[in-house]
């Protein structure tokens, strides 16, 4: 089980200079999205390192990144069934292991 995640600016939504940050997550073929709760200037966003300026927003990111490594580790020990919605639920911590 691959779980691969994407940060990213949803341009089609907020304002011109002012996007969410949306966490794209990747498990078997399936993806969904999520809003992680900040939105940023696009001009302070950098597309490649998945990361911005501002240490508030980067923290986030890196806790978001943490939370996805730990439950890939803990399904390689305990393999479960999980629908793409279900890891982002544990993502988010709207549920757990």
């Amino acid at each position: 089980m691959k779980i691969t995640s994407k940060f990213f600016l949803n341009l089609s939504k907020g304002t011109e200079n002012n996007r969410p940050i949306y966490l794209r997550l990747i498990l078997d073929r399936e993806n969904t999205k999520r809003a992680i709760g900040h939105s940023i200037n696009p001009k302070h966003w950098n597309e490649q390192k998945e990361d911005c300026k501002i240490i508030l927003i980067n923290n986030t990111i890196i806790k978001l990144k943490q939370k996805i490594n730990d439950i890939q580790f803990e399904l390689q020990k305990e393999p479960r069934n999980l629908v793409v919605k279900d890891l982002a639920d544990l993502v988010f911590e709207k549920s757990s292991l």
